[in-house]
């Protein structure tokens, strides 16, 4: 996690990470819970410097 998040800052990238571990999700910017289908929620946590940059 900590690579990916290091590149994503290095080089100005969004990273789309597909998970069921919740742990994980949390160390993200930015969390979207999907539930049959349907986007339940989607909250940033950290605002976005420069565009809406999620990693």
């Amino acid at each position: 996690m900590g690579l990916l998040k290091a590149s994503c800052r290095k080089y100005n990238q969004t990273i789309l990470m597909v998970t069921h571990n919740e742990a994980i999700a949390q160390t993200c910017d930015r969390v979207i819970h999907i539930e049959d289908g349907q986007i339940i929620t989607g909250k940033r946590k950290f605002p976005a410097k420069g565009g809406d940059v999620v990693c």
